[in-house]
């Protein structure tokens, strides 16, 4: 990566999570959807905007957009206990409870879903 863009990046990153973390969701939406744009090209800046989009739109009773995004971040990160709880949440929001809990077991344990890692 270009050692100016990381910078930028960095900027972004922390200007996003200040608005999120100051319950100013369209702000940071804004500012995460700029990084999927404009670095979209950088797996690891894709996997992360997603699954903060991801986050917000759920709080914001989005849940099909948040599980659109939730997916994309599992996409980067099949293993992430994070995503498939994000993921298990959304379900259980929709009352779809045999994959809510296929996905906290899938966040509790990834070994016991994934026995060829252990």
């Amino acid at each position: 990566m270009n050692d100016d863009i990381v910078p930028e990046l960095d900027s972004l990153w922390s200007e996003a999570n200040d608005h999120y973390e100051h319950a100013r969701f369209e702000k940071a939406i804004e500012i995460y959807k700029y990084i999927l744009v404009r670095y979209g090209d950088n797996s690891v800046a894709n996997e992360y905007a997603n699954a903060l989009l991801g986050e917000i739109l759920l709080t914001l009773g989005q849940t099909d957009l948040a599980e659109n995004h939730v997916r994309k971040a599992l996409s980067y990160d099949q293993e992430n206990p994070r995503y498939h709880n994000l993921l298990g949440f959304i379900y259980d929001q929709g009352y779809q409870w045999e994959s809510a809990v296929q996905e906290y077991k899938l966040a509790l344990n990834p070994l016991w879903a994934y026995p060829s890692l252990g």
